[in-house]
């Protein structure tokens, strides 16, 4: 059985273009974030997709409309909140160097730091994965429309990494991740 997923992340969203960090908050895209996934869609046009799932963030759903819009899919995106962004608790909504300077030796350095009055990264990690091993059975296409910190565990699941290696990676809006599962396997991994 061959299972290949393909994962985007949202266009920019209004907390992107601000500088801040959004997480939970529901920030819709901006009029670049809406060409950032035309530009994605028109790099999967030709992928026929059986199943489309988003997070239940608002950033995440209109990117996958956008890109299903172009691909002929014709079912219903499936939006699953474990696909959500982490929780930056306080820091939502805040400027994107402000928990560097406050947690200089725990923020994006130690799995388990909780960022104050959201979550950590292991948490982040024990809602997406158990949600990314539930699709593995599925024969077919799949897309995940999602966010920064969901596709660094998926990828660090599928590199079979350490999750703390890819804490800090770049997640362009504009980068398409494909991975071949068989047999629950990733025998392929490419991104475009």
């Amino acid at each position: 059985m061959t299972t290949t997923i393909y994962v985007v992340r949202h266009g920019q969203a209004e907390h992107n273009a601000a500088g801040v960090y959004g997480g939970l908050d529901d920030t819709a895209l901006t009029k670049e974030g809406i060409v950032d996934a035309e530009v994605v869609a028109s790099k999967l046009k030709s992928i026929h997709f059986d199943t489309v799932y988003s997070s239940n963030l608002q950033r995440a759903s209109m990117t996958a409309g956008i890109i299903i819009s172009h691909s002929g899919f014709i079912g219903k995106i499936v939006e699953i909140k474990e696909l959500r962004e982490i929780d930056f608790g306080n820091y939502s909504g805040r400027d994107r160097k402000l928990p560097y300077t406050d947690f200089p030796d725990e923020f994006k350095k130690k799995l388990d730091f909780v960022i104050p009055g959201g979550e950590s990264y292991r948490q982040l990690w024990d809602r997406v994965i158990p949600f990314l091993k539930s699709i593995l059975c599925q024969d077919g296409t799949i897309l995940i429309s999602c966010h920064g910190g969901p596709i660094r565990a998926i990828k660090s699941y599928f590199k079979n990494l350490p999750f703390e290696e890819h804490l800090k990676d770049k997640i362009p809006h504009k980068m398409v991740y494909k991975f071949v599962i068989e047999d629950g396997v990733c025998v392929e991994h490419e991104e475009f």
